[in-house]
């Protein structure tokens, strides 16, 4: 009888963490238990299934210039790190935030600005609020009400018109393709990829979480 109750105790809880027929005998294999006296005497201890542990995960920094819709898997601390004295630091939250949004790789928005901005020093950057050489309609210069607004116009105008297969100037995810139509004619995709490596090579681990940090680039 008291080897049923101890069973019965052990199924109850069971069903109690939601475990279906199907995966019960996962949840047996995580139940370490032995018999005593003959089966008289039943010991159990009830742990998480395994459905349902969080693993820890090892998290790839990624640029990929093939495909600019990988995103980079970058906390804010280690945009912010990345950014050491540069003037673009003060957008770190920003790059962060319109990776998210936009679904546009931080490392190249971040490479980007860098290459139309001068790093944010040039005199359309402090003058003109404008980080990405962005053309007006009437031909001059775009002005921004600030580079976090600038940023935010190019993150969209990336993945709306060059990343979107129904966009005017998709010519593939690449950054060869998004080359062709922004800055025609020069070696803008090798520069980015350029300033692209020396960001990845200043990555440091997230310090707050368990995280690991793997490096992947392929250019």
């Amino acid at each position: 009888m008291r080897l049923l109750k101890c069973l019965s105790c052990m199924f109850i809880a069971i069903m109690f963490l939601g475990i279906n027929e199907l995966s019960v005998s996962a949840a047996m294999k995580i139940i370490p238990g032995y018999y005593e006296d003959d089966l008289r005497y039943f010991q159990n201890e009830i742990k998480v299934p395994e459905e349902i542990i969080i693993k820890e995960k090892i998290k790839e920094v990624t640029y990929n210039p093939d495909n600019l819709r990988e995103i980079s898997n970058l906390s804010k601390e280690q945009i912010y790190k990345m950014l050491e004295g540069n003037n673009l630091q003060a957008l770190a939250e920003d790059y962060y935030e319109m990776e998210q949004k936009y679904n546009v790789n931080a490392i190249f928005l971040m490479a980007l600005n860098m290459e139309e901005s001068g790093h944010g020093r040039s005199s359309l950057a402090v003058y003109n609020n404008n980080l990405g050489g962005i053309k007006s309609r009437n031909g001059g210069y775009a002005s921004f009400e600030s580079w976090s607004h600038c940023l935010e116009y190019i993150a969209n105008l990336i993945d709306e018109m060059y990343l979107s297969e129904t966009g005017s100037y998709y010519n593939g995810t690449s950054i060869y393709g998004v080359n062709v139509k922004y800055c025609v004619g020069t070696n803008w995709a090798d520069n980015l990829n350029v300033l692209a490596d020396e960001l990845l090579a200043k990555v440091e681990p997230n310090t707050n979480t368990n995280t690991n940090v793997m490096i992947m680039h392929s250019f």
